[in-house]
Order: C-alpha cells, then structure tokens, then sequence
C-alpha cells in the first residue's frame, strides 16, 4: 500500500475470524527477529481492520484501514485495531 503498508484481503470472513487471524500474525511476527541487525529484538506489527461492509466503496475501505492501522499506532504500537463505525 505505501512505504511499510500492504493489505491482506480476507473475503468471506467473518469480523471475528479476521482479528483471530491478525493476532495470529501479530504474534507469529513477534516471535521473528531481524537477522541482519545486531542487537536486534523482536519484530512488531501493527494492523488495522476494516469490515467491506461498513464502507460505501473501495476507497473508504481502505481509509478506515488505515484510520484504525493509526489507532493502533498511537496506542503503543504492536496490536490489532479495529474501524469502528459511528
């Protein structure tokens, strides 16, 4: 998606089963360190959801992605967060 960003599209997945799967990958990522950095620690991730159907196109998908992906930011980063609509 830009710099550090990329998206993993969960089609015909429920809400619930895509945060399971996030933290899976939240903490499979954490187990990883970076090889080539000494000194390096653990690796975190962090990952906003959004649900298709809360968004009336492509482009709003992608906005509350990235609106709960900062969320997530600012919250101390590693973590899952989800759009919440209003």
């Amino acid at each position: 998606m830009g710099g550090e960003e990329f998206a993993i599209l969960l089609p015909e997945t429920a809400a619930e089963d895509a945060r399971i799967f996030a933290e899976r990958l939240r903490g499979l990522i954490l187990q990883k360190t970076a090889p080539l950095i000494p000194g390096a620690g653990p690796t975190s991730v962090s990952i906003g959801l959004s649900e298709s159907g809360t968004a009336q196109s492509v482009s709003e998908f992608f906005k509350q992605a990235d609106t709960a992906l900062y969320e997530a930011k600012r919250g101390g980063r590693n973590q899952v967060c989800r759009h919440r609509t209003a």
